[in-house]
């Protein structure tokens, strides 16, 4: 995969600080949400020990709102903004591989379906050819 480039981080920051959502005027709110999005990734450790997959759009969801409280926090406090930027992309990474992931599917089902037509005229030569 690519590496984005500093404009496509640029483009998805503007996007963040444009975004509805919670207030991050303070370390106290960052924090407060930080504690939640924590506690939400230790529910998606357990549920990977356990074997269930998290669904590739909660992972995008859950650094797009890591993203968005670090892109607050670096607007106050600019020695924060090599973090907002790590987490940004991160968020962009999940968001490729969920395109990849939806991507390899439609490929499988074609490449699935190209073989159950090849199926099909198989069965139909002897039946022709018997016939």
């Amino acid at each position: 995969m690519s590496e984005k480039q500093p404009d496509e981080v640029a483009d998805d920051r503007t996007a963040l600080l444009s975004a509805a959502g919670p207030d991050v005027n303070h370390p106290g709110d960052a924090l407060l949400l930080l504690a939640d999005l924590a506690e939400q990734s230790d529910d998606f450790l357990a549920a990977a020990l356990r074997g269930d997959p998290v669904p590739e759009d909660e992972r995008a969801e859950h650094h797009r709102r890591r993203a968005y409280v670090w892109v607050r926090v670096a607007e106050h406090r600019s020695e924060f903004e090599p973090v907002a930027e790590a987490e940004i992309r991160a968020w962009q990474k999940v968001r490729a591989a969920e395109v990849q992931d939806a991507e390899d599917a439609e490929d499988a089902a074609v490449t699935e379906d190209a073989e159950d037509e090849e199926v099909s005229e198989d069965d139909k030569a002897p039946a022709a050819a018997g016939g």
